[in-house]
């Protein structure tokens, strides 16, 4: 599913409404797009033998080879490595039945 400009604009009034701040469309689209990029990175990292979701630390966790290994293929994970992802679960929930195209 892609957003139309209408669906974008949408989003943007919510984040005004509920946070008093104009974002751009062009803002909004970035921010999903990151998310749904974190989500998916992770969710691979997850799903790579190794590496694994820790719920207390809110980090994914694994040996050093098995980060070596993920970030040669995938560089995002040297920006999830060692990085606290409270917000993580809520993510989850959002993004587990969707695959949004922005």
């Amino acid at each position: 599913m892609q957003f139309s400009e209408e669906a974008l604009n949408s989003f943007a009034d919510g984040l005004h409404a509920v946070g008093g701040v104009n974002f751009p469309n062009s803002t909004v689209k970035a921010r999903i797009t990151f998310y749904k990029t974190l989500y998916y990175t992770v969710e691979d990292m997850i799903g790579t033998g190794g590496l694994a979701w820790d719920l207390d630390e809110c980090s994914v966790y694994g040996s050093n080879l098995q980060w070596t290994s993920y970030i040669t293929v995938n560089p995002l994970g040297e920006w999830i490595r060692g990085n606290k992802i409270p917000w993580y679960e809520e993510l989850v929930q959002v993004m587990k039945h969707s695959r949004l195209d922005v």
